[in-house]
């Protein structure tokens, strides 16, 4: 079984882009020192639209990624959802063997 990436893509309100910045960054370092291959991106030519992406090596991994949580990671998503403006939308991508 190939990788397998998992988005979540959304849109923040625009007057907090600056604490959901910091937000993000901090979950970005927790997620990563938990071993999870996370990153954040903010969508070219659309200055409050955001993308968070997993990689996952197989399906195991990706099963297991509630399973690499914590208070902490808790605290800063439910944080990040107070900046959201509207819904998430979620993609999962597996790769083609």
């Amino acid at each position: 079984m190939g990788k397998i990436i998992f988005q979540i893509a959304y849109e923040i309100k625009p007057e907090k882009r600056t604490e959901f910045l910091a937000l993000a960054a901090k979950l970005r370092t927790e997620l990563r020192s938990l071993g999870v291959t996370y990153g954040i991106y903010d969508v070219q030519g659309h200055e409050n639209e955001f993308n968070e992406v997993f990689t996952c090596e197989n399906q195991e991994e990706f099963d297991e990624l509630e399973d690499h949580s914590n208070d902490t990671v808790q605290l800063l998503v439910d944080k990040l959802a107070k900046c959201m403006n509207g819904k998430m939308r979620y993609t999962t991508l597996r790769e083609i063997e």
